[in-house]
């Protein structure tokens, strides 16, 4: 009888401490975990964080996973893709949180590298994060793309867009590099790597400078031989033969255009 009043104070113990835990967070002012998070909800996690009020909350913790999980939760994107909202708006937002979100991954890299903390599931998180919502900021310009008054300033905003869309496609240029980090990043976290570059790959190949495909294509067949689970060698080889393709297409087209100018 003893033992089972002690059982249940000791898990009363721990459940008000990881309540308490939680409280604290919430307390300190971090948004909450349960909702769906607006651009001002990543503007006061990044602004807590980087004052360091509270420690950077991390996936397996159960103080603070909840928060984390929040933070990256790809439900909190979905206002970035209802058309049904004003595009300005959400124009807007996405740039927000975009800025937000790069700056809680240079905080959780600078944590990680000072040894402050051991982050590199939540770096790999972050960035598949950011690789997705490159994605839809992709869908937006292409969206925008056909709004565009051709008016004195057109040429301008349109060369905007390309700057715009070639950074976006030189995050895979990074990702790449990342595969190599094998002192940063464990074989769950490069898994976890590659099945986001797969995902998001076909919205970024049209991203890609002249050249660029088969360039990648190059690297990822090197960084092929450093995989031997079935998940990653099929994710290498889906993306390698995707940037074969477009490499292709790239070279037929020009030939086609030259061809067209000789005529001419």
């Amino acid at each position: 009888m003893l033992k089972k009043v002690f059982l249940c104070l000791l898990w009363l113990f721990v459940c008000s401490s990881v309540a308490g835990a939680e409280t604290d967070y919430l307390a300190g002012g971090m948004p909450k975990a349960e909702v769906v998070w607006q651009p001002a909800d990543y503007l006061q996690a990044y602004s807590l964080l980087s004052k360091e009020k509270l420690p950077l909350p991390q996936v397996a913790s159960s103080e603070s996973g909840k928060f984390f999980e929040r933070m990256v939760n790809e439900e909190n994107l979905k206002q970035l893709e209802d058309k049904k909202a004003v595009f300005a708006v959400r124009m807007q937002n996405y740039f927000a949180i975009q800025d937000q979100a790069n700056n809680l991954l240079k905080l959780y890299l600078s944590a990680h590298n000072e040894g402050r903390v051991k982050a590199p599931l939540e770096l790999v998180r972050l960035m598949g994060f950011l690789l997705h919502l490159g994605t839809i900021g992709i869908n937006l310009t292409n969206e925008f793309l056909p709004q565009i008054p051709r008016d004195e300033s057109y040429e301008v905003r349109l060369e905007g867009i390309k700057r715009m869309r070639a950074g976006l496609g030189k995050i895979f240029a990074g990702l790449e590099q990342s595969l190599s980090e094998k002192n940063v990043y464990g074989p769950e976290e490069l898994s976890l790597l590659l099945q986001s570059m797969k995902r998001e790959l076909p919205y970024y190949l049209p991203m890609f400078e002249t050249g660029f495909s088969a360039v990648l294509a190059n690297k990822l067949k090197v960084r092929a031989q450093d995989f031997s689970k079935p998940e990653d060698t099929q994710a290498l080889q889906f993306m390698i033969q995707e940037l074969e393709k477009a490499d292709k297409a790239e070279k037929e087209k020009a030939k086609a255009e030259a061809k067209e100018k000789g005529k001419a």
